[in-house]
């Protein structure tokens, strides 16, 4: 009460500025128009709710328009600009910030190593493009894979005693065939495959995925009161 007795939201300069009291800047000239002209709107648009729904034929369920007058909050639009522009702005941004930071810590005698290890984003560029976060496809790796297997090493002159094999991962590679049961699966596909191993090694294990009584897994499809 006491900023609106000794102070006037109108700019005593200009009738046409609308000043903000808490922080004394001006506000948009769009926030003045409403300011002005909210309660000639108000009545206006009263006449017209009782001429048209209570006295004329609309009906009074009906649904009323909003009203989207700028507000005290009301920011203009900004120009919109390419991805290119905010890159280049990012970067301007990011120059100024470590001229800044690295003047500040010449004064103070730290370690540079330690100075350039931390990001200076909210969120990793990795990851995120200007804060959203970038998608990509199983597929996109492949190049990646493609390139790190031509630079292996042959290893076909390597001989090895024994040999691992991940049993879920054996199961889905080798198809059923004509096998019919489990048992024929286990005699005619796996069995095979496990002894066609040992020509190559001395000795073969095959590692399967055990879930003890206690796991979280165990307790998958249980209900729980």
């Amino acid at each position: 009460m006491d900023v609106f007795e000794e102070e006037t939201p109108f700019s005593a300069a200009s009738n046409d500025a609308l000043l903000v009291l808490c922080e004394h800047t001006f506000a948009n000239p769009a926030v003045h128009d409403t300011v002005r002209s909210a309660e000639k709107i108000g009545k206006e648009q009263l006449n017209k709710f009782v001429s048209e729904r209570l006295c004329g034929s609309v009906s009074i369920s009906k649904p009323l328009s909003r009203n989207k007058l700028p507000l005290f909050n009301f920011k203009p639009c900004s120009k919109s600009r390419s991805a290119k522009g905010l890159k280049i702005m990012q970067l301007k941004t990011d120059c100024e910030l470590f001229s800044r930071l690295y003047v500040a810590f010449q004064s103070r005698d730290g370690d540079l190593d330690e100075f350039f290890r931390h990001e200076n984003h909210p969120y990793p560029p990795a990851l995120s493009n200007l804060g959203a976060l970038r998608f990509g496809s199983k597929s996109d790796l492949l190049s990646c894979v493609c390139s790190d297997a031509q630079s292996m090493p042959d290893l076909s002159d390597i001989v090895a005693d024994a040999m691992i094999v991940d049993g879920a991962v054996a199961i889905q590679m080798l198809k059923p065939g004509c096998a019919k049961t489990f048992d024929e699966y286990r005699a005619k596909i796996f069995c095979p495959f496990l002894q066609s191993l040992l020509h190559k090694v001395n000795r073969v294990d095959v590692v399967f995925d055990t879930y003890v009584a206690d796991s979280l897994r165990a307790m998958k499809g249980v209900a729980v009161d």
